[in-house]
């Protein structure tokens, strides 16, 4: 299934909503609304859902292909893809939140207060997380699908904690588009324009404007996918460039 506009994410909004907890499988109960609503746009029928195939759980299938939803701690798919991958396609989801209200309640879910985080999710966060299945990028059945949206983070407010919180729930509030990952091509997207042909580390950092706990292994996943390479060093650092289509095929 595949998401072509913010109407199907509505659609898929609307069931997740419509879902019973009573009625969710084992292991569903505390998924948020986040989860349910991409797990319902990559596959609307629920009959899909939380099925075990070749011994593990799964998100979403469609028949042919698996859904993996996944926010973080990629590297914890490993033993999952390497089973799966030789059987069917596998597209790992990953909401990328550009926005993020967050709504405090206290234990009578009574909201005491409402603000807009100054955290957002970006592109090269997923980078990084993709070094920890760095292995399995550049396999034909494997792809990634960055989902940019908006949130809600419903967080209650932990009894006799000062200011200490937890998270309730996540709730998409508003979908703008979705990036597939397949193939060097779309991983070059994500280079930053001002970047120069031949760089450094240190100056993709400084033009992705990212720490280098986040652009090293960041940078890492996009030399293994074919999207950069090295070409030499200048004095102690190692020198990268640009690949091209025409690179690919020589």
């Amino acid at each position: 299934m595949r998401i072509t506009d913010a109407e199907l994410f509505e659609l898929a909004l609307r069931a997740a909503n419509c879902l019973p907890k009573t009625n969710r499988s084992i292991g569903t109960e505390n998924e948020t609304t986040l989860h349910s609503a991409l797990k319902y746009c990559f596959q609307p029928d629920p009959k899909f859902h939380e099925l075990r195939i070749s011994g593990y759980i799964c998100d979403a299938f469609s028949g042919t292909t698996v859904y993996e939803i996944q926010t973080r701690q990629l590297y914890k798919l490993r033993r999952k893809l390497s089973v799966l991958l030789p059987e069917y396609r596998l597209t790992v989801v990953y909401p990328v939140i550009t926005e993020k209200r967050v709504v405090l309640s206290d234990a009578d879910g009574n909201v005491v207060r409402e603000y807009k985080s100054p955290k957002k999710g970006s592109i090269m966060a997923l980078a990084a997380e993709l070094y920890g299945i760095r292995e399995f990028l550049t396999h034909p059945r494997f792809s990634v699908a960055a989902v940019y949206l908006t949130v809600a983070e419903m967080r209650k407010l932990t009894a006799g904690k000062r200011k200490k919180s937890t998270v309730a729930d996540k709730i998409p509030e508003k979908f703008s588009h979705v990036e597939f990952f397949r193939e060097a091509e779309a991983y070059r997207s994500l280079l930053p324009e001002s970047l120069a042909d031949s760089f450094t580390a240190a100056d993709f950092f400084r033009a992705a404007k990212v720490p280098e706990k986040t652009g090293r292994p960041a940078l890492n996943v996009l030399t293994v996918t074919g999207a950069v390479m090295k070409t030499g060093k200048s004095g102690r650092c190692i020198l990268y460039s640009k690949t091209s289509q025409h690179s690919e095929t020589v």
